[in-house]
């Protein structure tokens, strides 16, 4: 199996704990952020674990800019088929408090970005025989949760897209995954508050997800029994589970308890 992958988003958070968990498995890393200091720390502790890791900046509101940077890392690094499209940002403000401008980067970083990638690469996983690409979206994604919308928008959009883009790769042996991460501590989430109705997962957890994604073949992976509860039980019984949330906003979001 090709042992060779792209991750974004990688200086911090989710995307450095899938950086350390795959260095400790052998991968050869290409990491990708925008900035550079944490960037190159995530690097430096891979290659202590055994691994060769190599970082680039990029800016993935910048979608031409983006553009150079995947065409210099095919050049440069023309073998990988792994790809893990975690870079993301949440601008943590309600729909009426937000901006236009505001909600366009979200969406720029969210969405178009990963799209983007996925786009430049396809053709290089189909002439190589396959490959994987997971992509972190998020639980707001299929369950609502009131305070952070024009974020659940955009991993939604996410969301929709890898799982329909699973059905049209399947026959090139590329499998698209989507993680879904329910809460989870990082410095996104700094500000929020942990309650037992709204448990944060540790990054490590969601790292394991996408290495399950990828052995397992899963198309969608929610982290956590009680995540995984919470969407099955929204299927079913709707709109007590938005009451729920709604309350669970309030205790976790700050910004929801004026």
């Amino acid at each position: 199996m090709n042992k060779k992958m792209l991750i974004t988003g990688a200086s911090r958070g989710i995307g450095k704990a899938i950086a350390l968990h795959f260095a400790k498995r052998g991968y050869e890393l290409v990491l990708v952020s925008r900035s550079e200091e944490e960037l190159k720390s995530v690097a430096l502790q891979c290659k202590s674990l055994g691994t060769k890791a190599y970082y680039l900046l990029a800016d993935f509101s910048d979608i031409t800019k983006l553009k150079e940077v995947l065409e210099d890392i095919q050049k440069t690094f023309p073998s990988i088929t792994n790809l893990v499209l975690n870079a993301g940002i949440s601008t943590s403000l309600t729909f009426e408090d937000n901006t236009l401008e505001n909600i366009q980067r979200e969406l720029d970083i969210n969405y178009i970005a990963p799209l983007t990638i996925i786009k430049e690469y396809i053709p290089t996983l189909k002439k190589a025989g396959g490959g994987n690409i997971i992509c972190i979206s998020s639980f707001g994604a299929i369950v609502p949760f009131p305070g952070n919308s024009s974020y659940a928008a955009s991993k939604a959009a996410l969301y929709s897209l890898c799982t329909s883009l699973k059905m049209e790769l399947e026959p090139y042996n590329i499998h698209v995954g989507c993680v879904l991460p329910g809460s989870t501590k990082t410095e996104m989430t700094k500000e929020f508050h942990e309650t037992p109705f709204v448990p944060f997962d540790d990054p490590s957890e969601i790292a394991q997800c996408v290495e399950d994604s990828i052995n397992k073949k899963e198309a969608v992976v929610i982290p956590g029994i009680l995540y995984n509860a919470a969407a099955f039980t929204y299927k079913l019984f709707p709109k007590p589970v938005d009451f729920l949330m709604t309350l669970a906003a309030k205790v976790v979001l700050p910004k929801l308890k004026k």
